[in-house]
């Protein structure tokens, strides 16, 4: 299957998982389609990284630990929001790296906290730390107290709920 010429153009869900459902069956072509995570026009590239999502909900263990650490530099990498929401997303998905990629972790906090992002990535930003919190709980206080001195008014709903949600998270895990 030529995953690349599938991938630029538009797709619909059902297409994907067409294209998912090729993968899982034919393990060799894995490969293939993580190439594409890099691929020069966002547009493949964004939907490369839906099909691995997809994939990583189902079977996680095809993704390596080289894998997980190539995502994590394309997070931070890509200039293009889309790309780092999707991204961040697929490694929500994954185990964490050992060790933690501490400046994914910072960038994270940039994201979550700065307005200049779009709510999509702010919240799935606030996410994955959420989850890095659970591997290092050393890092709850800390995001806790960012989130807790974020001023609602600044930021979009989305924001404000995901905020809400996992103040609520923590304070539940920290007993």
């Amino acid at each position: 299957m030529d995953y690349k010429k599938l991938l630029s153009h538009p797709l619909s869900k059902s297409s994907v998982d067409t294209i998912v459902e090729n993968v899982l069956h034919n393990p060799d072509d894995f490969p293939a389609l993580t190439r594409l995570l890099f691929a020069d026009d966002n547009s493949t590239s964004r939907r490369a990284l839906w099909a691995c999502e997809k994939i990583a909900k189902r079977k996680s263990d095809r993704f390596s630990a080289n894998d997980i650490r190539r995502v994590e530099q394309l997070c931070l990498t890509t200039t293009d929001a889309g790309k780092k929401r999707l991204g961040i997303s697929l490694l929500l998905h994954l185990p964490l790296s050992e060790p933690l990629n501490v400046e994914l972790i910072n960038h994270c906090f940039e994201w979550m906290l700065s307005p200049r992002w779009p709510s999509g990535l702010q919240s799935i930003a606030m996410k994955y730390l959420s989850e890095v919190c659970t591997k290092e709980p050393g890092l709850t206080q800390e995001l806790t107290a960012y989130l807790e001195n974020a001023h609602p008014s600044d930021y979009y709903p989305a924001f404000i709920v995901a905020r809400r949600n996992t103040l609520k998270a923590l304070k539940k895990n920290s007993r």
